[in-house]
């Protein structure tokens, strides 16, 4: 009977004690109405355990939060909402309540640490696009030494530029609290290329060519753009035998290098574009590299003479595909140098030896192409009313020749250029008859 006895309460201790232990357990595998210990919201490093749907709904009402983003002393505010960020209250609910329980030994022992990531959406083209504009604003191309209009060095100075990818980064972690209210914004600085030392040689040197070109009635981004395309070009040292590419010196004409809207020359009309202007700076230094004898390998024309230069004398650049590029073929450094002055653009090469030669640029128009006129009936024009929508332009083709006189009195005469510019049709809208 004491053995009967006995069995019986080791029976009942197991029962109690795996009841025990399927409670536990259960607690720990379905979801109940409060968050378990020992889950944190990230970033914010907030603990939920214990917190029931209507407090941590709370708990998430405060988020996600305004920022400001700052440099130096001005200061950008980074509103969530402007840019479509929310956080699925839903969804992240469903993962907190969940969130460890499947990690019942852990959780047993008081141990049990879940990091709970929230789940939040929002607008990743307009976030990435506001960036792109701030970029743009902040940015600071690094400026080379060179020297100035009256012959003075001038140091470089560093640049600057917005790292995008930490600063998307740290935005989105201080919307849901992490770190302070006001973020410094990550800048990666941009070292100039030409330093003082590398003057030397042109201290007291020749200028060996130079071109200049009117900047007209351009508006304030175009000039910006030509200032910006010009830094870049200024400065640049060309070593014997290196080759020379506007591209690769300017690179892309993007928002978030500087570049504003302003008209460009596209398919025969001006439309905005982002850098636009800056072919001036190329065709302006194309001119200059011309006159001072040097061999071009890469160069295109536009599709109708832009006004700041004749026919021929022009030089497009598209990035990436349409590039200027020539080739220093003299046994001496050439110093390149860009400077805006008097409603004027000015590029000039350096040496520090004379130039041995005199050159000398022919255009050879081979033919004229009239252009035809397009009429366009507009019924909200009356009778006999018209409206110029394009002036049209006259086609041409060019032949740019070079003459290149050496100091032995010999004449050398190349073929730069042979050019073609198509008409321009005239587009006229009128009343109708």
């Amino acid at each position: 009977m004491t053995a009967r006895k006995a069995a019986s309460f080791v029976i009942i201790l197991i029962l109690a004690m795996a009841g025990l232990a399927f409670g536990r357990i259960s607690y720990f595998y379905w979801p109940t109405s409060r968050i378990l210990p020992g889950v944190v919201l990230a970033p914010a490093g907030r603990e939920l355990g214990g917190l029931t749907r209507e407090g941590f709904d709370e708990l998430l009402a405060r988020l996600p939060r305004k920022i400001s983003l700052q440099l130096e002393d001005r200061i950008w505010e980074a509103a969530p909402a402007d840019l479509g960020f929310q956080i699925d209250r839903d969804l992240t609910w469903q993962r907190a309540s969940l969130a460890g329980r499947g990690k019942v030994a852990a959780a047993l022992l008081g141990r049990s640490a879940t990091i709970l990531e929230p789940a939040v959406e929002f607008d990743e083209e307009a976030l990435e696009a506001w960036l792109e504009s701030l970029a743009g604003e902040v940015y600071q191309r690094p400026r080379n030494a060179s020297f100035g209009p009256d012959g003075e060095p001038l140091p470089g100075e560093e640049g600057r530029r917005l790292d995008l990818a930490e600063a998307k980064s740290s935005i989105l972690a201080a919307w849901l609290g992490r770190g302070p209210e006001v973020l410094a914004l990550p800048m990666e600085k941009l070292p100039p290329q030409t330093a003082l030392a590398d003057l030397e040689p042109f201290r007291g040197g020749w200028k060996l060519a130079s071109y200049r070109t009117s900047l007209g009635s351009s508006d304030s981004n175009r000039v910006h753009n030509i200032a910006l395309a010009a830094q870049a070009v200024s400065g640049v040292v060309l070593p014997p035998g290196g080759q020379f590419s506007f591209n690769e010196t300017v690179g892309p004409r993007i928002k978030e290098l500087g570049f504003k809207e302003a008209p460009e020359l596209i398919q025969y009309r001006l439309v905005p574009g982002i850098g636009g202007g800056i072919c001036q700076v190329s065709s302006t230094l194309y001119n200059a590299v011309l006159l001072a004898g040097l061999p071009i390998t890469e160069r295109h024309n536009h599709s109708r003479p832009p006004k700041y230069v004749g026919p021929g004398r022009d030089a497009t650049v598209v990035y990436p595909g349409k590039d200027f590029r020539f080739v220093n073929d003299t046994d001496q450094p050439l110093l390149l140098l860009a400077r805006l002055e008097d409603d004027s653009l000015e590029v000039s090469l350096l040496g520090p030896k004379p130039m041995a030669e005199q050159v000398s640029l022919t255009v050879e128009i081979l033919e004229e192409v009239p252009f035809r006129e397009e009429e366009i009936f507009d019924p909200t024009l009356g009778s006999g009313q018209e409206e110029v929508v394009e002036e049209g332009s006259v086609g041409l083709r060019v032949r740019l020749w070079r003459t290149i006189q050496r100091a032995d009195g010999s004449v050398r005469r190349e073929l730069v250029g042979d050019d073609l510019y198509p008409p321009v049709s005239r587009a006229v809208r009128r009343g109708l008859p």
